[in-house]
């Protein structure tokens, strides 16, 4: 039996409730000469049993079973490890596909013989299947691999979006794979920190084409990493990310456009941001004194660039302005009652 062209990989925790329609995704795909791997994290729910049921009848679908939780990217690890295809898809339980994604992106692996990355646009779906919205992405096109480092690493951005992206298994291995370094955990930013590995020896192609969905619901692994902001756990992952990537990137005797003071000053702006654009809704704006405080452990002479002051200072105005609006509209409220 000839191994197939692609492995599809997925770490299975907790998404009973979404998994008819990510198996109607993967089985309803035009290009068919793919396996499927699912190792349920020791899930809580009828995870586990509805993939076994769900898988019966299509012999090109395994589904395994960790002995004990190994949280996401180590469970996506030993699903590859079981795996054979040349072009690997690694796709999360609650997300979803149209019928022609995996079609596009064999189509590019076999036109662009140093493509290591393929991505494409997506749209959300909501817990109901319902689509909205496209994800803002960059510039469609084909890009050299380190000129999409140097994107990223002045960004502080991972560009990408996991549902649309698909990897060659050749730079896949060389990067190291999901999990390099299994002793660290960077939970929050193990997707940056791939595609950054990833186009170490690789090169990227996005297409504008709206290929896959992205889940919203209220347990987003992302979402639950910022309801509550945490500058000391989101320094940490970002700063040894880039620690890594660059002693790999040295490792391999390979220049980086970035300097890693730059990448560093980049990635503490995005956090700086980030985390108060989190605090928005809280009103809680203070915040942003703590996060400078962790950033300077890490860069002893931090100072917030002017793009990070004003989308500060747009955050305050936009404060200023639901806080406006809300008054007024109890206001109005209070007006009619009386």
């Amino acid at each position: 039996m000839n191994a197939p062209k692609v492995s599809v990989l997925t770490a299975l925790y907790n998404h009973e409730r979404f998994l008819r329609e990510r198996f109607r995704s993967i089985q309803e795909q035009t290009f068919t000469d793919w396996e499927w791997i699912l190792v349920d994290d020791c899930s809580p729910d009828g995870s586990y049993a509805l993939a076994c049921e769900l898988a019966k009848n299509d012999l090109r679908i395994r589904v395994e079973r960790n002995t004990e939780n190994l949280g996401a990217m180590a469970t996506v690890q030993r699903a590859f490890s079981l795996s054979c295809g040349v072009i690997i898809y690694s796709c999360a339980s609650d997300d979803s596909n149209t019928p022609t994604y995996l079609k596009e992106a064999v189509q590019a692996f076999d036109k662009h013989p140093n493509l290591g990355i393929f991505s494409s646009g997506s749209a959300y779906l909501d817990e109901k299947n319902r689509t909205w919205n496209g994800i803002r992405r960059p510039a469609d096109g084909y890009f050299k691999g380190i000129d999409f480092i140097e994107d990223m690493l002045t960004t502080a951005s991972t560009i990408l979006n996991g549902p649309s992206t698909a990897f060659r298994r050749t730079v896949y291995e060389k990067a190291g794979g999901h999990c390099p370094n299994p002793e660290i955990k960077l939970n929050g930013f193990e997707d940056g920190y791939l595609y950054l590995r990833l186009c170490l020896f690789g090169d990227v192609l996005r297409l504008p084409k709206r290929l896959s969905y992205y889940r919203q619901h209220s347990n987003n692994l992302s979402k639950i990493a910022f309801q509550q902001p945490d500058a000391q756990r989101e320094c940490y992952i970002r700063f040894k990310a880039l620690d890594l990537f660059y002693e790999m990137a040295d490792t391999h005797l390979i220049a980086l456009p970035v300097s890693k003071e730059d990448a560093y000053q980049a990635a503490a702006d995005f956090i700086w941001v980030a985390l108060v654009r989190c605090l928005k809704r809280m009103g809680h704006l203070d915040y942003a004194s703590e996060v400078e405080a962790e950033i300077k452990r890490y860069i002893p002479g931090f100072v917030p660039s002017k793009f990070a002051v004003r989308r500060l200072q747009e955050i305050k105005a936009l404060l200023r302005k639901q806080a406006y609006t809300l008054h007024y509209v109890l206001t109005r409220r209070e007006l009619r009652r009386s």
